[in-house]
């Protein structure tokens, strides 16, 4: 099915948690997929299989449309025993429950790359820039007129001077009148540069639009330090950072949230522990995804943090005391945490301790 039968609602927490999807199939494919589960419902709503299996006979190959409804259970009325979120697939025409199942976790990812309030859809960045793709299509087609006018133009021809039927076919034998003055191309004075400059800056705003001069400014052969590189990359993650910070949590969080449940269900790796957070409370330990515009925002706060030790290191040349305002060891830990240091490398703090103390 495609996204267009797709329809979404959002919870209180703006996160989509209903799903109601809708295909067409045949009706020999729902007999062959769903015959177990129609003959379970066949006690309930006999008229209704009869009336389906006749129509099956009569045609199998028949398309009707077929429902796949996906919402937490507190919305239903008898929710005993149910999965966090039923799944039914249902054909409304005939009022025929196919199939009826559930989730534990919300099995779809559904993101926005930008969304206002109280809406369900969003807007992707092809948004900003419809009107200007319609705009170019409708040049293009302009321009192709003007190009087939060009190599294959309009011929001016005196109605008594050429003997009909006229051809312009290679080859041919054109039969004329006395008098004959010449068939003359009709020449336009378009001017197709104009068109072709428009076009060009119609395409460099589309590809703005969607960000693709980020993507090729690595390929320029301008010389840049890697200071500069780095500095521009992150500008550009920050700029994006609403949008990445959107599709971290509604794509990525919850595929990784879901895919650890499912490895956990199927005991591939250990159960989360829970934490005491040191107030004999129990905490719940999620796994979280970081995005590439957090780890700009903290690579902001290394570059902020190393200016502000090179300030004291100039202050300690006139006043030394300065220098016992910096926590080196925790400044350590901020930053193989900023700059994603793998753990391995790290030693233990008190370890390294006791070793400096041996020696």
């Amino acid at each position: 099915s495609s996204i267009m039968s797709c329809m979404v609602a959002d919870n209180a927490s703006g996160m989509v948690d209903t799903v109601i999807r809708s295909q067409y199939r045949t009706l020999k494919q729902i007999f062959e997929e769903y015959e177990d589960s129609m003959k379970a419902f066949d006690d309930t709503k006999p008229d209704c299989i009869s009336n389906f299996r006749e129509r099956f006979l009569k045609n199998p190959f028949e398309e009707v449309e077929v429902f796949h409804f996906i919402l937490p259970k507190a919305l239903m009325e008898d929710s005993k025993g149910m999965r966090d979120y039923p799944s039914y697939w249902i054909i409304l025409d005939y009022g025929i429950l196919l199939k009826k199942s559930g989730f534990d976790n919300f099995p779809y990812t559904v993101s926005r790359w930008t969304k206002l309030t109280n809406e369900n859809y969003g807007r992707g960045p092809a948004w900003n820039c419809i009107n200007t793709v319609r705009l170019i299509n409708s040049m293009k087609k302009t321009l192709l007129r003007y190009s087939q006018k060009q190599v294959d133009p309009p011929l001016q021809v005196h109605s008594d001077s050429v003997v009909l039927p006229f051809t312009t076919n290679p080859g041919d034998t054109i039969f004329v009148e006395d008098g004959y003055n010449g068939i003359i191309p009709l020449e336009t004075k378009g001017n197709p540069m104009i068109s072709i400059e428009m076009l060009r800056d119609e395409r460099d705003f589309i590809s703005k639009s969607f960000y693709i001069d980020w993507l090729i400014q690595g390929q320029t052969r301008t010389e840049k330090t890697a200071y500069e590189i780095q500095d521009k990359r992150n500008e550009q993650f920050l700029l994006l950072a609403p949008v990445l910070a959107r599709i971290a949590s509604e794509k990525l969080g919850r595929m990784i949230q879901r895919s650890v449940k499912l490895l956990i269900d199927k005991k591939v790796i250990p159960k989360i522990p829970e934490v005491d957070d040191g107030q004999g409370n129990k905490v719940y330990i999620s796994p979280m995804y970081i995005s590439a515009a957090q780890r700009a925002q903290q690579y902001l706060r290394v570059l902020n943090s190393n200016q502000w030790v090179q300030q004291l290191t100039q202050m300690a040349q006139i006043k030394p005391e300065v220098v016992d305002a910096v926590n080196f060891d925790a400044w350590v830990k901020e930053l193989s945490k900023y700059l994603n240091v793998s753990n391995i490398i790290i030693n233990d703090y008190l370890g390294s301790c006791n070793v400096y103390n041996f020696i």
